[in-house]
């Protein structure tokens, strides 16, 4: 009883860990019930990027999209115990954190089966593109929760304004990145009804969070002694996310 009480203390402690967890497994098991569903919802699937003729094999580009995927929470699933110091209060409910990811697991698996991909894939210009923007955004993703683990020590709860490049041009440069990674999935699939809902969902959440962090800088920047705010870079003087927009 005490591993399950712990395994339920973490995952009440980090409830989006269990979501990084199911997304993989629901990811494999949309490609395999894809076989179940009606002809005309799978076309309805079908990437909206397509070539005239296939350059990739159907098989190769499961492998290449599953990889992307599994790397990804992976990644962030092995973060959480190395990397993230999470001490902020605001509830979140690991239930839903469960369905959330269950269900961008689901419909990009199903998105990335052979059922769909047999009626057309993007070509290989598309498809390199996008692997090269999801690089780029898994890389920065990582350097910036590893810069900000450095921001203070185990034993310090208070937070801190970032500094350095990238944060002092972007208030939470960490979400950019990862939309970054998630345009570069859906180039890569060809972009699709899957592809394009966890993009846009994540667009709307991390935009959110995004807006409260910066706000939340804004107002220690308005509260500090002077002389503390020498070498940080202005809040207001930031970007939020997505440079030269927001």
């Amino acid at each position: 009883f005490s591993k399950m009480e712990g395994l339920s203390a973490f995952f009440t402690r980090y409830p989006w860990a269990g979501g990084y967890m199911i997304a993989p497994a629901t990811f494999f098991g949309g490609q395999q019930y894809a076989v179940r569903l009606p002809s005309s919802l799978i076309r309805w699937m079908v990437p909206w990027v397509r070539a005239p003729t296939n350059q990739i094999s159907i098989l190769a580009m499961q492998n290449l999209l599953s990889g992307m995927w599994v790397f990804h929470f992976g990644r962030r699933f092995l973060e959480v115990f190395f990397v993230n110091r999470y001490t902020g209060s605001w509830p979140r409910d690991s239930v839903q954190e469960f369905f959330y990811y269950a269900f961008w697991g689901l419909l990009n698996g199903v998105c990335t089966s052979s059922m769909v991909l047999a009626h057309g894939m993007p070509g290989t210009r598309l498809v390199a593109a996008g692997v090269a923007l999801f690089i780029i955004g898994q890389a920065g993703n990582t350097y910036c929760h590893w810069a900000l683990r450095q921001l203070r020590k185990d034993s310090e709860t208070e937070y801190r304004i970032p500094i350095g490049f990238p944060f002092n041009y972007i208030a939470c440069p960490h979400y950019f990145f990862e939309l970054l990674s998630w345009i570069g999935f859906a180039c890569a699939s060809g972009v699709g009804v899957g592809s394009l809902t966890i993009l846009g969902m994540s667009v709307g959440i991390l935009a959110w969070w995004g807006t409260l962090r910066h706000n939340k800088y804004k107002v220690m920047w308005e509260s500090m002694p002077e002389k503390q705010k020498r070498g940080i870079r202005d809040p207001y003087k930031r970007w939020t996310i997505f440079p030269f927009v927001y």
